[in-house]
């Protein structure tokens, strides 16, 4: 349906997937409705829907890890397309904060694909967002996923600076 335009049609059927496969206890199955959802919803461009159900469908993964590689890949995904529509549409409303939210979560998703040096390049783009909007939550966020981001290189030095950093940020704000 979605290949033939018929958006709301698609998304009918992907909400009675979802219902079937809750009714019999079907998580994979669970797992890829609610993947198709956050697809069906970006292609919408209602990003807030796409990332609910990208978030769901990382959660229902999480709770199934192992099980099945695909879902392993398209489940997250599913989740960094919604969120790369979600940046060009708020570059292009030039709304700098919830930029920078969403570009910290698509660091924190190239993260998991092992993308990090454009893992580390959106998060750092974030961090300035957040500085120059004087979002300080957001700031903590970015500086902590830098971390992780450091851990994953295995550059423990790095990952300390920056876990300090976002701790020292926290502590001052409180």
């Amino acid at each position: 349906l979605r290949r033939l335009g018929d958006y709301p049609g698609a998304l009918e059927e992907a909400f009675t997937a979802l219902d079937l496969s809750q009714t019999h206890g079907d998580r994979r199955g669970v797992a890829k409705a609610l993947a198709r959802l956050s697809y069906l919803y970006s292609h919408l461009g209602d990003y807030k829907q796409a990332e609910m159900y990208g978030l769901k469908a990382y959660n229902e993964l999480e709770a199934i890890k192992g099980e099945d590689a695909f879902y392993a890949f398209s489940i997250p995904n599913s989740l960094a397309m919604a969120y790369l529509r979600e940046v060009d549409f708020l570059r292009k409303k030039n709304n700098k904060s919830d930029l920078a939210i969403v570009l910290n979560n698509l660091g924190t998703v190239l993260l998991e694909f092992d993308q990090l040096e454009e893992a580390e390049r959106n998060v750092t783009e974030a961090l300035a967002l957040n500085v120059e909007t004087n979002h300080r939550y957001g700031e903590l966020n970015c500086l902590f996923t830098l971390g992780e981001i450091e851990e994953k290189k295995k550059k423990y030095e790095g990952a300390i600076v920056y876990f300090n950093q976002s701790l020292g940020k926290a502590e001052a704000q409180h």
